[in-house]
């Protein structure tokens, strides 16, 4: 009897000290980019098709990756330097005889905080 109960007691206690998972409370870590912007809101380029507000990061081995402000917060129009969190995001255009835009898919990463520096 006496076992029966420490074993209960003991799986209480358990129970008791679990903490949440935190990719549950937190969600996942966003990653980080950073190099020359150039901003795209209100040009006519490949990004404008999937994005009103655009721009355009060339990080220091000279890739480029096009950025996407899809929230409420504008995009800079002028920022030479960029740092950007966020996560890297797809999107499918269908034919639309009615838009000068292609059909495709265009991968671009989707901004959720920057700074200018």
């Amino acid at each position: 009897m006496l076992k029966k109960m420490l074993l209960i007691g003991l799986g209480l206690t358990a129970l008791a000290c679990q903490t949440p998972e935190q990719s549950t409370v937190y969600g996942p870590k966003p990653t980080q980019l950073e190099g020359q912007y150039r901003s795209q809101t209100g040009v006519m380029s490949s990004i404008s098709c999937y994005c009103f507000q655009a721009g355009e990061l060339v990080d220091e081995r000279g890739e480029k990756t096009y950025l996407c402000w899809e929230g409420e917060e504008e995009a800079p129009r002028s920022c030479e330097n960029i740092r950007v969190w966020g996560e890297y995001t797809s999107k499918t255009r269908e034919e639309d005889p009615n838009s000068p835009c292609p059909a495709g898919e265009m991968r671009y990463f989707s901004v959720q905080k920057y700074e200018c520096y």
